[in-house]
């Protein structure tokens, strides 16, 4: 039997984590090596191989990589709040930009293998929706209009440049 393989899921304990992670655990499949990151673990969101880090530590992040070694991440971990990112807007930027960066950073040092799978969010797009009848697609014009948003285009941009 081959090595398995390592899928990493940041932000597991969060609404779209938890559903991602049983959805993995439903299929038990022995060639599948779950991980799951969280800031604070839960019991309710272990996976097989559970971690609790900050992306902000970027030792810890570097750290974490380097002993998983995934073959995919999932990056679900985010201050994802529209409205806290208004009451908490360097929070939101540290957290969703330079938490993604540490941790696209980390990956590509230990893992540049690795496929690096960024969740966004439509609010990046913001204004353009009011301004297009037509569905929106990555190639639309992003419009953010909350620190939540900026953040999100700003680790989309900065991503692609790691």
């Amino acid at each position: 039997m081959s090595a398995p393989h390592r899928i990493l899921i940041t932000g597991a304990g969060g609404f779209v984590g938890r559903w991602l992670v049983r959805e993995f655990k439903s299929r038990q499949r022995p060639d599948l090596e779950l991980h799951g990151l969280e800031r604070h673990a839960s019991i309710e969101t272990q996976t097989e191989y559970s971690h609790s880090a900050d992306l902000l530590d970027q030792a810890a992040m570097k750290k974490l990589v380097a002993e998983v070694k995934p073959h995919v991440v999932i990056h679900l971990a985010a201050q994802a709040h529209v409205q806290q990112s208004h009451k908490a807007p360097h929070l939101t930027w540290d957290v969703n930009v330079i938490g993604t960066r540490n941790l696209a950073e980390a990956v590509q040092q230990a893992a540049p293998d690795c496929l690096f799978i960024f969740i966004s969010s439509s609010e990046v797009y913001g204004g353009t929706f009011k301004t297009s009848s037509a569905p929106l697609d990555e190639s639309a014009v992003l419009d953010p209009r909350s620190p939540y948003a900026l953040s999100k285009a700003a680790a989309e941009i900065g991503r692609a440049h790691v």
